[in-house]
């Protein structure tokens, strides 16, 4: 039955309009015969209902085969922008949406750049007199030495004689030292016992047990102690300095404070005047030097803050206001790239910010307006133009051009194409572009 219908959409109507007549004009007519009635007025009313069902159920017969015909041939118009996607495929592909917003978009301008030391940040250690080299402390890659702190020793070589005269010299000033040693003592104790007997001899005068002339001799014994022990002092000073003017060896001080970088000389090593030790570095601050394109210079004196991310540590953006760290302005341009070297100094307290290392900087402007937004990453292009998908709810995107304005690194103005409140993909954008 179910082919007979697909392949005759009427036989339906047909057979009901076939029982209908059966029912009520053969059987009826029929048994008029058997009685032997009259058959005139039946024929007749038989005939009508003929030529009514012939005439109607062409018209019916026809209609549906017109209706038939349209729907098979006429298409569907669809708006070629409109994509569906089901529940179960969104949730395949991962879409996300966010909604059009308003909010302060800094333009903003990239400018490729590198981390780069300071030219008064690194030292390079070395001898000024050859001869054998005595490490104070035994210094790896990294460690951290302090400015003036003495690195080293150098201990110049002498001819026998030499040292035969220096050796009798040393024991001669070591007997002095003694000596002038001793007499500091001396003369320290002897300062200490007359300040005693002037504070007994204040006392006793106050309360008239000694005579005036007895408490000024307590006091002449004083400044005489005094200057006793300071001429003590003094020769002891004097054979200090004696002892480094004579000494052969040379020490080697650290002329900043910073991070060893290289080390090029070993302990106990016979070095030459001029030989270098070791690399020290100054990373507390370092620059970030950037290449400005010349139709950029204008950009980066109206720039109020430049952003910056090194992409080899963490990636994390980092802000620079420029009120109060002006950059510093090579004097040339490039001639073959037309570009001009800009320095922006920022501190790195933890020594992470390496010489070379690239780094993704913007020229921030000042703005404050808010504008129509969205992600950056909503935006796709096609064709030249630039694109986005708008949900439309359910399971219907529709894909939408947009003119774009200021834009930074993570959001874009939004001229014309969307908005306020819009929901524009931000996640499965490809694939939903590609099920287009």
């Amino acid at each position: 039955m179910k082919n007979i219908k697909h392949h005759y959409p009427n036989v339906g109507a047909n057979l009901c309009v076939r029982s209908l007549f059966l029912n009520l004009f053969v059987r009826p007519l029929k048994n008029r015969i058997k009685k032997g009635r009259h058959i005139g007025l039946p024929l007749l009313t038989i005939a009508i209902f003929c030529i009514l069902i012939i005439k109607y159920s062409s018209s019916f017969t026809g209609a549906q085969t017109i209706a038939q015909t349209n729907n098979s041939t006429t298409p569907i118009t669809q708006n070629p922008n409109i994509i569906s996607l089901d529940k179960e495929s969104q949730l395949l592909f991962k879409l996300r949406t966010t909604p059009v917003t308003n909010k302060v978009v800094q333009n903003s301008t990239p400018i490729p750049a590198t981390i780069k030391m300071r030219p008064q940040s690194r030292a390079v250690v070395s001898s000024a007199t050859g001869g054998i080299l005595k490490m104070k402390r035994i210094l790896g890659l990294g460690d951290i030495v302090k400015k003036d702190e003495v690195l080293a020793i150098v201990q110049q070589p002498l001819s026998v004689p030499d040292q035969i005269t220096l050796d009798a010299y040393k024991i001669e000033q070591r007997t002095r030292r003694i000596k002038v040693e001793d007499d500091v003592d001396h003369s320290r104790k002897l300062l200490v016992i007359a300040n005693v007997e002037l504070n007994r001899a204040h006392k006793l005068y106050e309360a008239g047990a000694i005579s005036l002339k007895r408490l000024q001799e307590a006091e002449q014994k004083v400044e005489f102690a005094s200057i006793e022990t300071a001429h003590a002092l003094r020769n002891l000073i004097d054979i200090g300095e004696k002892d480094s003017s004579f000494d052969n060896s040379l020490s080697i001080k650290s002329p900043i404070t910073g991070v060893v970088v290289s080390i090029d000389a070993t302990n106990g090593q016979q070095i030459n005047s001029g030989t270098s030790l070791l690399t020290i570095v100054d990373l507390s601050t370092v620059w970030i030097e950037a290449q400005i394109f010349e139709a950029d210079i204008s950009k980066l004196y109206k720039a109020t803050s430049i952003s910056y991310q090194v992409p080899a540590i963490d990636n994390k953006a980092h802000t620079i206001t420029l009120s109060k760290n002006k950059p510093i302005l090579a004097t040339t341009i490039n001639p073959t790239t037309r570009t001009v070297a800009a320095y922006f100094e920022i501190p790195n307290p933890d020594n992470s910010l390496l010489d070379g290392l690239v780094v993704e900087l913007a020229l921030n402007s000042n703005e404050s307006q808010k504008k129509l937004a969205i992600p950056i990453q909503a935006i796709t292009e096609e064709n030249g133009q630039k694109i986005v998908f708008v949900y439309k709810g359910g399971e219907q995107f529709e894909k939408r051009i947009v003119t774009l304005g200021a834009q930074n690194k993570t959001d874009v103005e939004v001229l014309s194409g969307l908005d306020l409140a819009e929901r524009v993909v931000i996640e499965g954008l490809y694939q939903l572009k590609a099920k287009k």
